[in-house]
């Protein structure tokens, strides 16, 4: 599950808009092509650390 803080649905800050496609990006080619994991599908993110590592291992 992903949680942006004070966005609704439709996510309106840039950054958790791309923050989402990445992260959808890397969901896709993990779970449908193969890929290698990213951090946060592999370990998860803890709520204590959001914000300060992205968990996107680029």
């Amino acid at each position: 599950m992903l949680q942006y803080n004070g966005e609704d649905h439709n996510l309106v800050e840039r950054k958790n808009r791309k923050d989402l496609s990445i992260r959808l990006g890397q969901f896709f080619d993990y779970y449908l092509k193969d890929g290698k994991p990213a951090k946060w599908i592999k370990d998860g993110l803890p709520a204590t650390e959001k914000g300060k590592d992205w968990g996107l291992g680029l």
